[in-house]
């Protein structure tokens, strides 16, 4: 969800917020067609998002009764006996020209932010009612602001009559509705910033009253007749999955050419909009060469996908190459080469920029664009657009996201390129991105291969392009990301390899807060750099910070390089866990602002200045460290100077042992303790285990269930047809032909039974990427709309919606609503079965949205489940999310569970009100009802990585004799971030959680062993740890606010910081407690037995 809102503090600030979303956001149709790309028919209570301030100074004219300002406002039908064109309401454009010797004028703005790129095909049509008051009313129109600050006014376009488009030469019949329309296509790659309505008196003849009325607004785009029948192929480049295509851009009518000869961007978009206009689906580009000199717009539900050669496996042609001659001079804030709306995406791309020279750099707008919830007209442009398996060989910005409007869900993943200016820019993000598997650097330009680009002779050598980019790159820009994670990321040869700077989010700012793992920065001249406060805005959120585990930090370019460089000034936390820092840095860490700085296990291992480390504000810890250098008079350890509140350096590994060379305390008035001899825990798990290939079906079988006879629906209503028998036909004909994939096409289907999905058999659905259960306009994606099982007292054991019965048995690219589940009150949810349940060896779910399901993904259920893969399911659970037992390995990777996924389940039915039954109901139910993520029996070695969950009751349980790594986890707003009990082992690196006030405890042990390292939490638990059995081992941690009770068990926490004042760590009963190097709000204190030393205050 857009949790900003719920942080602010206030339902008036809430509301402010969501507000500002609707009155600047939401004017964009859901019912506007395939072709629409924005509109307006202010019809009575429509969120019209008119803005009605002058655009300039107006020129004699005043309200229409003489006095005021005149007027430009949504209107009743009926107004001066005036009936709607359409619908109910419309734009009443009003005043009085007050002159007949000067030139009269009043210029309305009515949407702001629009930010649509003008597309070949483009037309802007509307209708109008010029009302004969006087002979001025005809004098009247639209315009368009652009985004170089031209107007349409001024660029001597006509429209379909042959008439001027300035609104002072507009001419239409009195006293009747004409419709306007105007071709825009010479303005192509313009991008419209604003739209204006105008009166325009310029013969200075004209004076007297005025008034016409606007109806059915809309910016659209042509659509040709499509085939988009779903097909699939074998690409020349091998797949980890079946391609499964809709639109080939190549065919007729679109006709793109592949050779890079000819323009290829309006075919593709064409290609776009019909694939968007059919429900959504892939349009495929073969193997070749696209030549973009416009931009396009991935459409919601729509995946543009390519076929793509890995850089750095095999040679030859790259397959499936977009020749980029779009963008050349523009800025940060100019769209991008390819933008991207809600739950759309890109995948199997290669970007080359034929133009650009390294000897004479040519700035170009970013390469992709994840654009956020303005630029298409409002929420269509909101959440979850993906771009995965793309290599941009030379762009000179890469992937934006969220720059010019708040977006959600961003997915970045095996992307890899060389980027001049930047390679990833992360701003505005309400809710979870993930970023995975990213690699930047200099030899995929410097060392490209040939065979498809005959004639290039631009191609650079390695060394000019690592001196371009160590001088004027970053690699990975960060502003106001809310709970961002991060796995695996590589960023070589650039100026800053990691910046966190503040955001830009208009209201409900909350500066960035994440957790990374498995970073790489190479050959920086600043690694990471951590912005201090800039015009009253903050880089890090002062609540929490940043987790960063397994990673390298390198410097050594430039003038006085450093690895890690923290201005933030806050008291904000960032903790660091088994990381490399230095590389020849002048210093591997400056501590320049109060922070604190935390490092665990953490190997210092070059710099050239006298020490390693100056520290001069905030607390630094450094705990089980290494300092490989010997250490000397000229090689020292860390320098603690005035402005340092407190440090804690222990058990550090250093040469010659007990050195006075580690550390100079020059902070007389710092809290500093020093022990060498403290031997600390390490976590032992080193790179992300990932499932090295995505689950298939091992044949090319392929069924539609509408040869078996389903009836779907592609209207925004419930479906009347039960499609249950034509699904299980289609089915049952992959499994007796021993697999395949079982296709869903774009619509909405009633399913009143179950479906049984039989061994090696996919059930899939039309979205290839992750996406949200929500309906855009005409794309639906594949919707099921389940019925049975409401208000079951045996939810577990009753026939699931989609059982999986069988070895490599699936489900992929589906969104599941539950139309009759209640939405009056949290008191009436009913129960129903799991939506998704099975057992098998490789079962597996994965891009899946749920609108409301009861009891998400349930694997291990009546079998095994070895192997098995859940990935990217997203949406509102109410009780369960995900389960998990019998298995001997397995994977939970990218998942989010949010009341959000109701709330913004658009053009549903059941839809939730974001404001008035969103939080009540949904909210309500889940804060104390819903288990997000369950590890359960004999679950013995799951692998979890970058899962979310907003407002349940326990975030990650762990029962029984579990067995768990998890890695970047996050829970907000609910009960419990983790309980385990029983003999689970867990693992856990890179933990956040809120509490929000809720009561519940952050850390809830009763049994298990459990390892945290790198734990982060904000706003109030009731209470920070509650341990009443098992083990835990606590290491670097920072609570805002709770403390902690342990009652039993044995626990041991160095590094912890308990902001709060009072008692941090309460003993009783038979407990075993060991409180080392640990960091209090007001010093560190303890209540009954334990074995403590060097604990310090913040």
């Amino acid at each position: 969800m857009n949790r900003s809102t719920k942080k602010v503090g206030s339902l008036v600030t809430f509301l402010l917020f969501m507000l500002s979303i609707f009155a600047n956001l939401l004017f964009f149709s859901q019912n506007a067609s395939a072709s629409t790309k924005f509109e307006a028919t202010w019809n009575t209570g429509s969120s019209y998002g008119l803005t009605n301030t002058l655009d300039f100074p107006l020129a004699n004219v005043t309200g229409y009764s003489g006095s005021g300002l005149p007027q430009a406002n949504q209107a009743a039908s009926g107004t001066q006996g005036i009936t709607a064109h359409q619908g109910n309401g419309y734009l009443q454009v009003a005043g009085k020209d007050t002159s007949t010797t000067a030139n009269s004028y009043a210029y309305h703005r009515i949407y702001e932010k629009v930010n649509i790129t003008v597309m070949s095909g483009m037309h802007m049509k509307y209708w109008v009612y010029h009302y004969a008051h006087t002979t001025t009313s005809p004098h009247m129109g639209f315009d368009l602001l652009f985004s170089d600050g031209t107007y349409l006014r001024d660029l001597g376009l006509l429209d379909s009559n042959g008439a001027s488009f300035h609104p002072a030469n507009r001419n239409e019949a009195m006293n009747q509705w004409v419709q306007v329309d105007v071709d825009l296509s010479p303005l192509a790659g313009k991008v419209i910033q604003r739209i204006v309505v105008a009166y325009d008196d310029n013969v200075n003849a004209n004076t007297g009253q005025y008034v016409s009325y606007f109806d059915d607004f809309t910016l659209e785009t042509a659509t040709a007749a499509a085939t988009t029948n779903p097909r699939t192929l074998t690409p020349v480049n091998s797949t980890d999955d079946l391609v499964v295509y809709t639109v080939n851009a190549t065919e007729a009518p679109y006709s793109a050419d592949n050779t890079g000869v000819n323009d290829a961007a309006p075919a593709i978009q064409s290609a776009l909009n019909a694939c968007f206009s059919q429900g959504g689906g892939v349009v495929w580009l073969p193997a070749g060469k696209y030549r973009m000199d416009t931009n396009i717009v991935i459409p919601n539900h729509c995946t543009l996908r390519g076929d793509w050669r890995d850089p750095d496996s095999g040679s030859g042609n790259y397959g499936t190459v977009i020749m980029a001659y779009y963008g050349a001079n523009m800025t940060k804030s100019d769209p991008g080469l390819i933008q991207i709306a809600a739950s759309g995406g890109v995948k199997g791309l290669t970007v080359f920029y034929p133009n650009q020279d390294i000897a004479n750099v040519t700035p170009y707008a970013y390469t992709f664009e994840i654009f956020g919830d303005s630029t298409v007209g409002g929420y269509n442009g909101y959440m979850s657009s993906s771009i995965q398996n793309v290599t941009m060989l030379n762009s000179y910005r890469g992937i934006i996201a969220g720059y010019r409007s708040t977006h959600e869900l961003h997915e970045i993943r095996n992307v890899k390129g060389t980027a001049l200016n930047n390679a990833i820019a992360l701003y505005n993000s309400a809710d979870v991105g993930k970023v995975n598997q990213v690699k930047f650097k200099s030899d995929y330009w410097s060392g490209m291969d040939l065979t498809q680009f005959a004639g290039y002779s631009l191609k650079p050598t390695d060394s000019q392009v690592t001196a371009y980019t160590r001088a004027n790159g970053t690699g990975l820009e960060i502003g106001d990301l809310e709970w961002s994670q991060m796995n695996d990321v590589a960023l070589n040869d650039y100026n800053i390899g990691i910046h966190i700077v503040p955001g830009v989010r208009a209201v409900g700012y909350t500066p960035f807060s994440g957790m990374m793992y498995g970073m790489s920065v190479l050959n920086s001249h600043i690694g990471l750099l951590v912005d201090p406060q800039i015009g009253g805005r903050d880089s890090l959120d002062t609540r929490v910070g940043l987790t960063i585990s397994n990673s390298t930090i390198k410097a050594n370019q430039g003038i006085d390089p450093v690895a890690v460089k923290i201005q933030n000034n806050n008291g904000a936390s960032i903790i660091f866990n088994t990381c490399t820092i230095g590389g020849g840095a002048l210093n591997a860490v400056q501590l320049l602002g109060n922070t604190m700085a935390s490092f665990h296990n953490t190997t210092f291992d070059s710099w050239t200045d006298t020490y390693a480390i100056s520290a001069s504000g905030g607390t630094l810890i450094l705990e089980g460290s290494t300092f490989v250098p010997v250490l000397s008079a000229t090689k020292k350890g860390a320098n603690l100077q005035a402005g340092l509140s407190s440090a804690a350096i222990l058990g550090s590994v250093i040469s010659p042992a007990g050195s006075a060379n580690l550390v100079a305390n020059n902070a007389p008035l710092a809290d500093v303790t020093r022990n060498d001899s403290l031997v600390f825990a390490t976590h032992g798990v080193g790179a992300y285990l990932a499932k090295s290939s995505l689950p298939r079906p091992t044949n090319s079988n392929f069924y539609n269930v509408k040869d078996y006879g389903a009836a779907g629906t592609t209207a925004n209503a419930n479906p009347t047809v039960d499609d249950t028998a034509a699904f299980n036909a289609a089915l049952a004909a992959a499994a007796a032909a021993g697999g395949g994939t079982v296709y869903v096409p774009p619509g909405i289907y009633r399913i009143d039974g179950h479906l049984t999905v039989g061994a090696n058999v996919q059930l899939r659905g039309s979205d290839d990427i992750p996406h949200r259960a929500a309906v855009y306009g005409s794309a639906t994606g594949s919707i099921l709309y389940a019925y049975e099982g409401r208000g079951t007292s045996t939810p577990d054991t009753d026939a699931p919606l989609i059982l999986l019965n069988g070895n490599n048995s699936g489900v992929r690219g589906l969104s599941i609503n539950y139309p009759d589940q209640a939405t009056d009150s949290a008191a009436n949810i009913a129960a129903y079965p799991w939506a998704i349940r099975g057992a098998g060896d490789g079962v597996y779910a994965f891009d899946i949205g749920f609108v409301n399901a009861y009891k998400g993904v349930y694997l291990g259920s009546g079998g095994t489940a070895d192997n098995h893969y859940i990935n990217q399911v997203v949406g509102t659970v109410l009780r369960e999310g995900i389960r998990i037992e019998n298995s001997s390995v397995g994977w939970i990777e990218d998942n989010l569970f949010n009341i959000t996924g109701w709330g913004r389940a658009y053009g549903m039915p059941n839809q939730l009100n974001e404001v008035t039954t969103m939080f009540p109901v949904a909210g309500t139910y889940t804060k104390t009802n819903l288990k997000a993520y369950t590890v359960n029996n004999s679950a013995l070695d799951e692998r979890m990585i970058n899962n979310f969950v907003y407002s349940s009751q326990a975030g990650f349980t762990y029962w029984g004799n579990a067995h768990a790594t998890a890695i970047n986890s996050a829970h907000d707003g609910g009960i419990y971030l983790i309980d385990s009990q029983g003999s689970a082992v867990l693992n856990m690196i890179n933990l956040q959680g809120c509490g929000c006030g809720n009561g519940g405890n952050a850390i809830n042990i009763g049994g298990g062993t459990v390892n945290l390292f790198n734990v982060l939490t904000m706003e109030a638990y009731g209470k920070a740890i509650s341990q009443t059995g098992g083990s835990l081992t606590l290491q670097g941690a920072a609570f805002h606010h709770g403390l902690a009770t342990v009652s039993g068990g044995t626990v041991v926490m160095n590094g912890v910081l308990f902001r709060d004042s009072g008692t941090d760590v309460t003993l009783t009963g038979s407990t075993t407690a060991t409180l080392i190097g640990n960091i209090g709000g007001n010093g560190f204190n303890i209540s009954g037995a334990s074995t403590n030393s060097n604990n310090i205050r913040r």
